[in-house]
């Protein structure tokens, strides 16, 4: 995240929130700036790491990083055995910001709770207009029984389009 000065266009400040990074796990939403009850000047920002973090702008310092999905990470990029990523390269904080309800001070973010296994699968040929993701990815959405609240694993994607029945690895 990079922080401008509106008036010159300098540098402010900025803040990687996840060094060397192999799952895109950057932000995919403008970040929302609110005070917080104690009249500190905050930034709240939800990346598609799966997590919501609160930074003071006054010291850059995160004060809160608080998990809104699912988080299962492997410290290895992917493989091609296959490497787990929770939230996988659809969940996580995507397109919409985290938002403030000023009167109550109560922060609502949207997140997709969306795992995926990422595969290498040499020799990668990129194609332009098509997808890119150097590799193969699965990921199953849960269905939620309305009546029961039970949950099952619904169909996995393979690649960006294709749903094939397949569970997934103990």
């Amino acid at each position: 995240m990079v922080v401008l000065d509106a008036r010159t266009g300098k540098l402010k400040w900025h803040h990687q929130f996840d060094p060397n990074d192999g799952f895109d796990y950057d932000l995919g939403a403008a970040p929302a700036l609110y005070t917080s009850g104690k009249g500190s000047k905050l930034l709240v920002a939800g990346s598609k790491d799966g997590h919501l973090y609160g930074i003071d702008r006054a010291t850059q310092k995160v004060v809160f990083k608080t998990a809104v999905t699912t988080i299962k990470r492997s410290p290895t990029p992917p493989t091609k055995e296959g490497t787990e990523a929770c939230p996988g390269a659809l969940g996580g904080v995507e397109w919409n910001g985290p938002a403030v309800d000023p009167s109550s001070r109560a922060i609502y973010v949207g997140s997709v709770d969306w795992c995926f296994i990422l595969t290498l699968k040499p020799p990668v040929v990129y194609k332009a207009g098509q997808f890119y993701f150097g590799g193969d990815q699965e990921g199953s959405p849960t269905r939620v029984a309305g009546s029961t609240g039970s949950t099952a694993t619904a169909a996995m994607f393979c690649g960006s389009t294709t749903p094939k029945p397949r569970s997934l690895p103990a």
